[in-house]
């Protein structure tokens, strides 16, 4: 390599998915193609821009034929795009008899109650367990914090894994996991060591 030679400039003609800024450029992307349709379709474009977390798109509206036209209004707007919308879900059975079977987000079968008990319909939005049959969201405390119950004593690690396991992005279970983070905070004050 000659150090006098003059720089190469590379310059990326494609957008790439799998590297550190991929969901800023998709994000961005999308943005920039709602907005430019805010004319043609402006609930859908509003709703897409006030109501988008990473990928996830997550709304609704007062009535079932309300909420249908959103969903119509909005499939259409991001298909001139070439996005695909799918993983429809919803608490009403009505509407999502009217999305297409192929558009509808995959339901898991989850026994909530540990027993041979009826089975609930559950889905994932924005990261969080939505019970679309109850419509309720859903926390579970997880298999590894179930199975060290059984322990009379936990190191400081143990705790903070414990803490970091509890998965609440919007602070609704706040009030209970505070109490792991206030255990973790006093064992840092002492002067706990991780293994202690």
């Amino acid at each position: 390599m000659d150090p006098k030679a003059k720089p190469k400039i590379y310059r990326m003609t494609r957008v790439t998915f799998g590297v550190v800024s991929s969901p800023f450029l998709a994000n961005g992307t999308i943005q920039e193609h709602v907005k430019m349709c805010k004319e043609t379709f402006p609930v859908a474009s509003s709703e897409i821009l006030r109501n988008t977390y990473v990928d996830d798109f997550a709304s609704g509206g007062d009535s079932v034929q309300e909420t249908l036209k959103l969903q119509e209004s909005a499939t259409e707007l991001m298909q001139n795009a070439a996005f695909n919308l799918t993983k429809w879900s919803s608490n009403s059975s009505e509407l999502m008899d009217a999305i297409p079977e192929k558009d509808r987000a995959s339901v898991g079968l989850v026994n909530l109650k540990g027993g041979p008990a009826e089975a609930h319909a559950i889905t994932k939005a924005l990261g969080l367990k939505w019970n679309t049959v109850t419509d309720n969201l859903v926390f579970g405390i997880g298999v590894g914090i179930v199975k060290s119950r059984s322990k009379s004593v936990y190191t400081k690690r143990e705790v903070a894994s414990l803490a970091a396991k509890i998965f609440d992005p919007i602070g609704i279970i706040a009030p209970f996991s505070v109490r792991s983070k206030l255990i973790l905070q006093s064992l840092w004050t002492k002067g706990v060591g991780w293994n202690e």
